[in-house]
């Protein structure tokens, strides 16, 4: 079963770093709920599947966190 991540502080995403899922979730800060809230708004997060990982590339990171400041609030609920 995935850990629950609830009111996690953002770290900050560095653009040069390639990042696994679960720690792109907790250098930026959201959830599970939050991606998927995003992306039934059009703003998805490009994700590279290598093997059975998940990785996030930094450069990506920061514009989906730049694509989910200009959605309206609130983004889940």
């Amino acid at each position: 079963m995935p850990r629950k991540l609830t009111n996690q502080k953002a770290i900050g995403i560095d653009p040069r770093m390639r990042y696994t899922l679960l720690g792109f979730k907790q250098a930026a800060g959201v959830g599970d709920k939050l991606i998927l809230a995003a992306a039934k708004k059009g703003v998805s997060l490009r994700k590279k599947r290598i093997g059975k990982r998940v990785y996030i590339d930094g450069e990506d990171a920061i514009r989906y966190l730049d694509e989910l400041e200009k959605l309206p609030k609130p983004i889940c609920g």
